[in-house]
């Protein structure tokens, strides 16, 4: 019998806890941050991407790392882009140059750095990450974890 009951507490503690791992996952919080340098005049510049729930997320570009996922916040000070899933970026001169989708532009705009956008639809934006395409035009990938998937891609389709 105490065996039985051992079996079943067990079962309960395990349920309960995958319940709770499964509920973070689908609505916690999970975000990257790359923090980049102007060369010129030295500004910090964060690349923000946040996560949550199972397929919404946000990205923004920031002068620090307050921001949190959900559309309910508002962050006046920062580039936005919902629904983002990576995108290509570099320094030229003193201007930040970004490859992808336009973000919004913040509300109160404390930048030094000038950025610019360079809206790239498909087959454009997907054919940078073929073949380190992107590396090979001198610009970085924002979230890092993405460069995972176009190695992925690019090693199936030597095959």
């Amino acid at each position: 019998m105490d065996k039985i009951l051992s079996a079943i507490l067990i079962t309960i503690v395990v349920l309960i806890l995958g319940g709770l791992s499964l509920l973070y996952f689908a609505f916690g919080d999970n975000k990257e941050v790359k923090k980049i340098t102007n060369p010129i005049n030295k500004e910090r510049i964060y690349l923000i991407k946040i996560s949550w729930g199972l397929d919404d997320c946000r990205m923004a570009i920031g002068l620090n790392k307050k921001f949190k996922g959900g559309f309910d916040y508002d962050f006046d000070d920062k580039y936005l882009l919902d629904y983002g899933e990576h995108f290509f970026y570099k320094f030229s001169n003193d201007s930040l140059i970004i490859y992808g989708s336009e973000f919004d532009k913040p509300k109160v705009n404390n930048f030094k750095t000038p950025i610019k956008f360079i809206y790239l639809e498909n087959p454009a934006f997907s054919g940078l990450g073929e073949s380190e395409n992107y590396k090979k035009r001198g610009l970085a990938v924002f979230p890092k974890s993405v460069i995972e998937r176009f190695e992925y891609n690019d090693l199936r389709n030597k095959k």
